[in-house]
């Protein structure tokens, strides 16, 4: 059967409902014989759909008719007996139409409550114009109105500037697909009710919600983008409601925990569905929902997934492809995306892969940490053996995990996460965050830094909330997280002697757990080791000490903090070891000497370090005493 045929089909149906509604304004005039009997056809589906009566099906049909038949708006003239009201009127319609009812112009009636009327003087019901609304109009001739196979194109204006329409652009794998037809039946069964989606990535639920929906649609909502006011809110709502019985097309809000539940629910009162509420930790509303997860794929599952989007370049990246699922723990759309990306620019190798994945998660994160460049190499960290150590076996754990937890099947025996946690303490500028980056270097990962203190919330809840959103953000992407100034949040703890108190317990608790199920490298960094408590420090993995450097540490970073191209004149660097400053602090004074001789057109020489020494020092409040630079100029 041709579209041609279809469209002709409703437009004579829709033709014939309106020369009935001619008819009986005739017959209201004339006392002629009755009408035709009504005909199926758009505005008998638009009828079922929204549950009206047949009074107010001949309201409808009337306000249309009045719009593309000059004879019918002619009638209308007649029976209203006002040669200019050639329009719909509900006074009209009480003359004409059988079974007249008072309460079809109800606020709370369909035409009016969802929109598929207006009226121009709604304070003069019988005398005021009866418009149908532009949506209506355009689903009445639309070949794509079933709600079976509606494609919501044509969605109300008004409905934009909140909503999103997802575009399906490649099907969903087998895994995806099974969720996908459990969501479908569910909203075929039960087409009042809604559904809670939880899944960690969001273009894997999003696909999944398209599969379901399949050629009706998706529209995509951020409750944070609804407006603030109660009455556009509810105009939302309502606008939206029409628009599911008109095309059946599915709403996808995308929330996370409770923070939009009022919003929410105000929402969903009253509408047919189809809703998802989605997310890694979505929204559950307080009536009986079902609940479905979209599964995580396997690192087996993600292999093959990789195999699959990279077809005939799979066998020589063998390697590659292993090392990727070991470290990166994606999606089945971020796969498949991430692997076009890598094809389309045709350099297809283990690097384009690798920082492909990398890249992955820079938007996610980028607005919630300080992405810090992984610069530093072993020969800039001044350490004591110990500490370099202790690092070097970080390192090897995690590019060994895989094997020890899986292959050894060392993941069995443990009864927390399975993360890379690690504390760093020790005073200001001794490498904390140095360290971090060697280690960032080291195993090809971006690192993220987390200011805690700006983290920690004084309301309660809030921090725990702040650090989810982190963590559901960073979930699989390999980052590194470097939580700086933990002293903010960790602490010895004393009598609890209020909420407040016994809150913040729970936060530090909540850290730590997302910490060791994390799948990468969570780093925190204190400047009083003795100030976090011991129950704390049993949780972390690593603990490295970074201590203030001695004469002879200092003597190593003064020799190692000038790049090779630097112009140097004669350094006394024993006369400099002596000064009693933190790496972080010799980096700034030999940086600043630097831009000191280059004004000066000169070699950095002694007497540039030591003005910038005693810069730096006015800076942190240190007195430099003769004996530190005794012999640094003649």
């Amino acid at each position: 059967m041709s579209i041609q045929f279809l469209h002709q089909t409703r437009t004579d149906a829709l033709s014939a409902e309106c020369t009935r509604i001619g008819q009986m304004l005739h017959a209201a005039c004339e006392a002629t014989e009755p009408p035709m009997p009504r005909t199926h056809g758009p505005v008998a589906e638009i009828a079922d759909r929204f549950g009206l009566t047949l009074f107010e099906r001949d309201i409808l049909t009337f306000a249309i008719a009045v719009e593309i038949n000059a004879e019918v708006a002619a009638l209308a003239s007649r029976v209203a007996a006002a040669p200019r009201a050639g329009f719909a009127t509900f006074g009209v319609a009480i003359q004409a139409f059988e079974n007249p009812d008072w309460q079809a112009l109800s606020p709370h009636r369909p035409l009016r409550h969802l929109r598929l009327i207006e009226l121009t003087l709604p304070e003069r019901l019988l005398v005021s114009e009866i418009r149908v609304d532009e949506r209506i109009l355009h689903a009445l001739f639309s070949d794509d109105s079933s709600a079976d196979d509606a494609a919501p194109d044509s969605i109300d204006h008004r409905l934009c500037p909140y909503l999103i329409q997802l575009q399906q652009k490649v099907p969903p794998g087998a895994g995806l697909a099974e969720v996908a037809e459990k969501i479908s039946l569910h909203f075929s069964q039960n087409k009042h009710q809604q559904l809670v989606l939880k899944g960690r990535h969001r273009s894997d639920v999003r696909r999944t919600v398209q599969a379901a929906a399949g050629s009706r649609g998706v529209w995509l909502l951020d409750p944070a983008l609804l407006p603030a006011s109660a009455v556009e809110r509810e105009s939302f709502a309502r606008l939206w409601e029409r628009e599911a019985r008109l095309s059946g097309a599915y709403l996808l809000i995308e929330t996370e925990g409770n923070a939009d539940a009022g919003c929410i629910n105000r929402l969903l009162q009253g509408q047919p569905g189809p809703i998802v509420l989605a997310g890694h930790d979505p929204y559950k509303p307080d009536i009986g929902v079902l609940s479905l997860e979209v599964p995580q794929p396997s690192r087996p599952e993600q292999t093959q997934l990789w195999r699959r989007a990279l077809g005939p370049h799979a066998r020589r990246l063998s390697t590659d492809i292993d090392s990727l699922t070991q470290n990166f723990d994606l999606g089945e759309s971020d796969i498949s995306a991430l692997a076009d990306k890598v094809l389309l620019r045709g350099l297809v190798n283990g690097n384009a892969l690798w920082e492909a994945c990398r890249s992955s998660a820079r938007p996610r994160l980028g607005s919630l940490a300080q992405r810090v460049p992984a610069l530093a190499g072993w020969t800039d960290l001044i350490l004591p053996d110990e500490a370099r150590a202790t690092l070097h076996v970080l390192i090897a754990q995690v590019r060994r995990r895989h094997r020890v937890y899986q292959d050894w099947g060392f993941a069995g025996k443990s009864n927390r996460g399975l993360g890379t946690t690690a504390l760093f303490a020790g005073p200001s500028g001794t490498g904390k965050t140095m360290a971090a980056e060697v280690i960032a270097r080291e195993l090809n990962l971006d690192l993220y830094r987390i200011d805690l203190s700006a983290v920690v919330s004084k309301y309660i809840g809030e921090t725990e909330k702040n650090l989810r959103v982190l963590f559901d953000a960073a979930e699989g992407t390999g980052a590194i997280l470097l939580f700086d100034e933990a002293d903010a949040l960790f602490g010895k703890r004393s009598e609890v002697s209020d909420a407040r108190d016994r809150y913040a317990n729970i936060e530090v608790s909540y850290l730590l757990q997302r910490m060791e199920s994390y799948a990468g490298i969570a780093i925190l960094t204190t400047n009083m080791r003795s100030a976090i408590d011991d129950a704390f420090l049993r949780r972390i993995r690593f603990a490295v000490n970074f201590p203030f450097p001695n004469c002879a540490a200092r003597l190593q970073i003064w020799k190692s903090v000038f790049p090779e191209e630097a112009l140097l004149g004669s350094l006394a660097w024993e006369k400099l070891a002596r000064l009693e400053m933190s790496a972080g602090h010799i980096r700034n004074i030999a940086l600043n000497a630097a831009f000191l001789a280059a004004e000066n057109s000169m070699p950095i020489a002694m007497e540039h370090l030591l003005q910038s020494a005693m810069i730096e020092c006015a800076n942190i409040e240190k007195p430099l005493t003769p004996t530190e630079v005794a012999g640094w100029t003649t």
